[in-house]
């Protein structure tokens, strides 16, 4: 619709909007376009038809419109009313207008987008390759450490977590006949296990105890000994006492 004897049709439909309705606002506080259609009794009207008749009229601007004519009157003059600023609108080009771009720019235009989306691509596929590669060294890695880990701390064998348990009964039961009171099973199992090591192991077999490594052994279980590339890339080695040379 480009005729501008539609105009006036436009602008009392838009003199009926009431800012009370709901229903004839869009959420951003437009006119509605269907209302403006209904109204007018033109299915034609479209929103840039709106903004291009009346620019800036929105929900505010007919609450405002309302109000000063709802003023009461006085006797003397009354002063001119501030104008309704309209609200800065992205402009609309009228209908039938067009926009000409030279093959040269629309060249650069698009393999400009095109090359950003090969950039993408390709990034993508490199830290998709790193990944790999990360989780591929650090499955060797993790597998190599567990087995050096339970090379020196097995794990505790089904009979003796069922030892353990039942030491660990026997001293909670033992506890509340001496104190006269009960007894957490947990620390029960801390004091019936007293004697053993971590995982129920000898406590010689746990955490607390010493062992002598000669340096090449030490430094392949990743120690920094004293003269190794190991102490240069770790600032704080240990004591060289605790390896035989």
């Amino acid at each position: 619709m480009s005729s501008q004897t539609e105009t006036p049709k436009i602008l009392a439909a838009l003199a009926q909007l009431d800012p009370s309705d709901n229903s004839h606002w869009t959420s951003d506080g437009l006119p509605n376009t269907g209302t403006v259609q209904r109204i007018a009794n033109d299915q034609t009207i479209k929103r840039t038809d709106i903004q291009s008749t009346r620019p800036g009229f929105d929900r505010e601007a007919a609450q405002a419109a309302k109000d000063a004519a709802l003023a009461p009157a006085d006797f003397e003059e009354a002063p001119t009313p501030a104008p309704v600023v309209a609200k800065a609108l992205a402009p609309v080009a009228p209908q039938g207008d067009t926009v000409t771009v030279t093959d040269e720019q629309l060249h650069a235009m698009l393999a400009a987008v095109v090359h950003d989306a090969e950039a993408m691509v390709t990034k993508g596929r490199a830290m998709e390759k790193a990944g790999g590669e990360m989780t591929t060294n650090g499955l060797k890695s993790l597998s190599q450490a567990r087995v050096n880990f339970h090379k020196y701390f097995p794990p505790a064998t089904q009979a003796e977590n069922t030892r353990a348990y039942l030491e660990a009964s026997n001293a909670e039961r033992m506890a509340r006949v001496v104190a006269g009171r009960s007894s957490s099973q947990l620390d029960a199992a801390k004091r019936g296990s007293a004697a053993r090591g971590w995982n129920g192991q000898a406590q010689s077999r746990g955490p607390g105890g010493a062992r002598a490594f000669s340096r090449k052994e030490a430094v392949a279980l990743g120690f920094a000994v004293p003269g190794s590339q190991a102490e240069v890339n770790r600032p704080t080695p240990i004591r060289a006492g605790g390896v035989r040379a």
